[in-house]
């Protein structure tokens, strides 16, 4: 019997690993992409209007760095898979060992 119970802590211990995993992947995804939807809907209303070449530059710069965060979840979900779960730190380090 105390084998099962070990066995179900650590069943929730990496399930629960894996919840934050995906909540934290979530919000990233969310908080990067939700730049881009404020870019467009500010692109949208402006887009009538005279603009001087600040404003252009300005504008061309914010969608450099729109384009950029919407890059930036891909990129760090790795990262931040490996800060957040022990399993998941164990299992690259069994991928990228040489035994």
């Amino acid at each position: 019997m105390p084998d099962k119970t070990l066995h179900d802590k650590s069943t929730y211990k990496c399930f629960r690993q894996f919840v934050w995993m995906v909540l934290i992947d979530t919000l990233l995804y969310g908080i990067f992409c939700s730049m881009a939807a404020i870019f467009l809907t500010h692109q949208q209303i402006t887009q009538y209007q005279q603009k001087s070449i600040e404003q252009l530059q300005l504008d061309i710069f914010l969608k450099q760095i729109t384009v950029f965060c919407l890059h930036i979840p891909f990129g760090v979900s790795c990262y931040t898979n490996l800060l957040v779960s022990k399993a998941y730190r164990n299992a690259m380090k069994n991928v990228f060992s040489w035994n």
